[in-house]
């Protein structure tokens, strides 16, 4: 979804000029009607008075609303296209908030856990520390005690093995911080690709909008278009029995 919706917003990047622009496809949509499209029979012959009695004339008014029809489906088809893009980047918003959601919720756990861990280290070491200082006191002081030095003796080598241990351990929580480091750096990308995600919906949500305005305005135009063209036939028609 996410691969379409870059896709459909490269798409409109490209074919779309800015939302104000006077360039905009359904700025230029019904209001070409008398400039690129204008219907050389029609112009003219609105131009110039009444009709010939031939008919030619109401063959090309009858050719004009199914042209604005055309122009308005056509209109209609791209304006659901867009809704369409819209809703996938919607969805796409959704999936990478909700992921964001759960890599904060991963971070707090582990930030929980090295921070559990690192408590636990220095109660150990200062434990250790303690067990040291109090082991050199009384070897200080117990000269005569050669067997409690044994015993000591062998409780520094236990120490010894403690320490190495938590050196192990230390290195151990070394590599999770990095790691956890290098997971809140991706968390923090993620979160400023979603904010550019935010923007280009919210963009997009505005041309959407700005389109819809476009549409129903250029509707009306072609429907006070069509009406006119139906009064000055009827105008005309009124006119040619009396100037026969």
């Amino acid at each position: 979804m996410l691969v379409t919706s870059n896709a459909a917003r490269n798409s409109l990047n490209d074919t779309l000029p800015p939302i104000h622009s006077p360039s905009s496809p359904l700025v230029h949509g019904l209001s070409q009607l008398t400039a690129t499209h204008r219907h050389p029979v029609i112009i003219d012959e609105m131009c110039d008075g009444p009709p010939p009695f031939n008919g030619g004339f109401r063959e090309s008014r009858l050719l004009l609303p199914a042209w604005i029809e055309e122009q308005l489906a056509d209109q209609y088809h791209e304006i659901q296209g867009l809704l369409l893009d819209n809703q996938g980047l919607t969805a796409t918003h959704i999936a990478l908030v909700q992921e964001l959601v759960a890599v904060h919720h991963e971070l707090h756990r582990v930030s929980h856990a090295v921070g559990s861990m690192q408590a636990e280290r220095d109660a150990e070491f200062w434990e250790v520390y303690d067990n040291s200082m109090k082991m050199n006191a009384e070897l200080s002081a117990a000269d005569a005690m050669r067997a409690e030095l044994m015993q000591v003796q062998g409780e520094i080598e236990k120490l010894n093995a403690e320490r190495k241990d938590l050196t192990a351990k230390v290195q151990m929580l070394t590599q999770d911080m990095e790691r956890a480091s290098a997971e809140l750096q991706r968390a923090l990308a993620i979160k400023a690709e979603i904010e550019g995600m935010k923007q280009e919906v919210q963009r997009t949500r505005d041309a959407i909008e700005y389109e819809k305005k476009e549409y129903a305005d250029n509707y009306e135009q072609g429907q006070l278009l069509e009406k006119k063209s139906n009064i000055d036939g009827s105008q005309s028609r009124k006119a040619t029995p009396r100037g026969g």
